[in-house]
Formats: structure tokens, C-alpha cells, sequence
């Protein structure tokens, strides 16, 4: 009997949980078969409570005995799962990852920041230039930018930087989150030694949603479309300037504090990071590197 082709790769993020199957095509690059998406909120109010409630536990479970039940029809060979920065601020992550193996049979790894990013850009690997450049994951709990250089079709990640700030920091407080100053030294640090202009690459997130409607004019625009897109800095930032404008004009009751404070934070980070030319827009990030990585074999 012939072997299937086919994995899976799951993550378990602070706000989605995701699974993509899908095998190595002759180009070398991924063919993806199904996926797989369920709002399971595993970080909501943890900032508050410092861990993850029993009821987002409960949606978790319910969705990855899903997964697994697809993943068996697919007959996929290997699946990789990970767990992110949710699960790293939870005081609970030990029941967490014991409930999930005890009622899926999966057993999840929790990443650390710079594997986190090193994922986001190898999804973002077809929209990557043959030079040095800066990838931005802004996921629920966390942010990470890395500096990567791309050679023979390989990526390596330079250095790189996690911030403690995500969509769920806005949505839970109602708040702006700035940039601290502490937080504002470390990005100059991290940036100051390049000197040359490099593009900049933002993976795929809710940010890079927000703005590719805010282009379109269209809420129903699939982001697809504009995956490898480039847009100039001065652009990007005034998009973000036309998106702050209007949620601001919405008050603080009705505001969507997600969107604005993102787009805020956003903001405020490029400002941070002096040598970039360009922004680069990708509809991939962590989970489709992750499947590229079990495609082909990368450890």
C-alpha cells in the first residue's frame, strides 16, 4: 500500500486555532489540501486572570477532536502541533497540554518567540527577496520582527526581538498600548546597526487583514488578492492614519478596540524601525511554515 503524502501542521494560537493538510508539490513548495480555522479565544481576559479559562479549554479540545477526525480521512502521515505565546503567559499550561493529549491524542510543543518568527517567515518564503529583510508577526499575546536573509531558497534568521503586545492586549483593556520607552529602545537597538534600506514583510495576522480591506473598500475582499503586494512606507502609513481616523470618530463605546489599537501600535513599531523601504504584504504566516517545514524535511 503506497504511503500518503500528506501532513498536517496545527496552531494553537491566543485567538485561532488552525490546521492545514496539505503535501510537497513539484515545485518544492506546498500544496495545501484543507483547512481548517475555529475561534477558540484561548487567550481571552489573560492578561487579567493569568490563565487560560475552562471554557476556551473546552472549545480547543472540541475543535482539535475535529481536526482529528479530518486529518484521519486525509491519511496523513505526521501531524505538527504548536502552542505560542497564550500558552507560554499561562499559569494553567501544564493542564492545558495534558487535557488536549488525554482527549485528542495530540501532543502539542510550545515554540518560543524566535521559532515563532523563523515559522512566520518561512510561510512567507515565496514573497521574500534574494537580500536581507524584516518580517513582523503581530499575533494575540505577542509581536516578534526578525531580520532574515534568504540564500539558495533557505532562510536564516540574523536576530530578533519579541514584544509582550498583541490584539488581545487592545480588545481585554479598551486601551491604546504605546510603545514604552524601554520597549522603543529595544527596537532601536535592534534596528540601528543596519544601515541599508530592506523591505519589510508583514505575515499574516489581523493587521494585514484590516489593511487590505481599508484598500479595497471592500469588507468582503479576500486577502488573498493581495498577497506579495508592495506598498510604500508613506502609504502604509497613511492607511493606518485613515483607519485610526475612523474608529477614533466612533467613540470609545462603539469603538473596535482591536482594530484601532493595532493599527496604533503598528504605527508606532514602523516608526521604530528607521531602515526599512517597503512593506510587503503576505496572506501566509506560522502555519504555512510550519507545514513547509514538515513537506520538506527542514529541522
Amino acid at each position: 500500500m503506497e504511503r500518503s503524502r500528506n501532513y498536517a501542521c496545527i496552531d494553537l494560537g491566543s485567538n485561532l486555532c488552525r490546521m492545514l493538510i496539505g503535501y510537497k508539490n513539484e515545485k518544492h513548495g506546498v500544496t495545501v489540501l484543507k483547512s481548517l480555522i475555529s475561534q477558540v479565544k484561548l487567550g481571552e481576559d489573560i492578561y487579567k486572570n493569568g490563565f487560560v479559562k475552562e471554557e476556551a479549554i473546552d472549545r480547543c479540545v472540541n475543535f482539535l477532536k475535529k481536526c482529528m477526525k479530518v486529518a484521519k480521512n486525509y491519511k496523513v502521515r505526521r501531524i505538527e502541533s504548536v502552542v505560542t505565546a497564550a500558552c507560554r503567559l499561562a499559569s494553567n499550561k501544564k493542564t492545558l497540554l495534558h487535557r488536549i493529549k488525554n482527549e485528542t491524542g495530540l501532543s502539542f510543543r510550545m515554540i518560543n518567540p524566535d521559532e515563532e518568527i523563523y515559522f512566520s517567515a518561512l510561510g512567507c518564503l515565496d514573497v521574500m527577496p534574494y537580500k536581507d529583510c524584516y518580517v513582523i508577526d503581530m499575533g494575540g499575546c505577542s509581536t516578534e520582527v526578525g531580520l532574515f536573509s534568504k540564500r539558495n531558497n533557505r532562510i536564516y534568521l540574523q536576530k530578533w526581538v519579541s514584544l509582550p503586545i498583541g490584539i488581545l492586549k487592545f480588545q481585554e483593556s479598551g486601551n491604546e498600548q504605546h510603545l514604552t520607552d524601554d520597549l522603543k529602545d529595544i527596537m532601536k537597538n535592534f534596528s540601528d546597526s543596519q544601515t541599508e534600506k530592506l523591505p519589510l514583510i508583514l505575515s499574516k495576522s489581523g493587521i494585514m487583514s484590516n489593511i487590505s480591506k481599508h484598500i479595497s473598500q471592500n469588507s468582503n475582499v479576500d486577502p488573498e488578492v493581495f498577497h506579495g503586494k508592495i506598498i510604500s512606507n508613506s502609504r502604509t502609513e497613511q492607511i493606518l492614519d485613515e483607519i485610526i481616523s475612523k474608529y477614533k470618530n466612533e467613540g470609545l463605546k462603539n469603538r473596535n478596540h482591536s482594530t484601532y489599537g493595532s493599527c496604533k501600535f503598528m504605527k508606532d513599531l514602523l516608526h521604530t524601525i528607521q531602515s526599512t523601504e517597503a512593506i510587503v504584504m503576505s496572506t501566509k504566516g506560522l502555519r504555512e511554515g510550519l507545514l513547509y517545514k514538515l513537506c520538506n524535511n527542514i529541522y
